[in-house]
Order: structure tokens, then sequence, then C-alpha cells
């Protein structure tokens, strides 16, 4: 692709030629050539689930999620660092508090994948 930084246009080379008028002189910062298209990541889903914490509480021996804004959950999946499934619960709920009691033998890091109506969330979370 030709990027016609100035005009902020993706031409495909392979297709035509780029046609354009310039004036005298030179432009030695307005062209690039690219092997693709611009395009920008989204975040919205991160956004709208940023809200839920995850974390893990030694007196109760519990992993707690707090749900403040009562987000559609509907299944929460634990990983091992080496990416083994230890647990998945389907859950479709809307509490704003959830509470998972955790085995005393599983000291570690771990993931918790957190799927909600608006989207998913990943979080890591340390048992000691």
């Amino acid at each position: 692709f030709l990027h016609d930084k100035e005009l902020d246009v993706y031409h495909d080379l392979k297709a035509n030629k780029y046609e354009t008028n310039l004036s005298a002189g030179e432009h030695l910062q307005r062209f690039e050539i690219t092997f693709s298209k611009a395009q920008t990541l989204s975040n919205d889903d991160i956004e709208a689930t940023s809200d839920i914490e995850i974390f893990y509480t030694n007196e109760k021996e519990s992993i707690i999620i707090n749900n403040p804004k009562s987000q559609h959950i509907n299944s929460i999946e634990m990983f091992n660092i080496l990416g083994q499934s230890l647990f998945n619960l389907s859950l479709d709920s809307n509490q704003q508090n959830i509470e998972y009691k955790v085995p005393r033998n599983v000291t570690g890091n771990y993931i918790l994948n957190i799927e909600t109506e608006l989207g998913k969330i990943s979080k890591k979370i340390v048992i000691q």
C-alpha cells in the first residue's frame, strides 16, 4: 500500500497506480510504503468490564468477585500458568459478590477468565 500521509489515504498499488497532483518542490515526508492498511485496536469491552474486581482472601480461603454494577456474569474459568483449566463455573448470575472456596493445597499464580454480558476479562490472582 502507498500511504499518503497528508490525505490519510491508503492505496493498493497491486490494483492500479496512484495519481495525485502535487505542487512544485520536495515532498519527502508525505508518502510511505506499508504492508497493510492502518487498523486500530478497539478496547470497548475492556472499559465496559473493568468495574469487576477479583481477589483472593486468606481469611476465607476463597476467591472473591466484586461486581458493583451487577453485570450479568455467564461463566468463570480458572487456569494455572501452564494453561490447564482447573474449574469452569456456569453461573448465569447478577450477584454483586461471588465467593468461590479454594482447596488449601493450591498455592500459586492463576488466571481467571470471566465472561459477562459486555465481554470477557482476564485477571491474574496469587494464592498463598
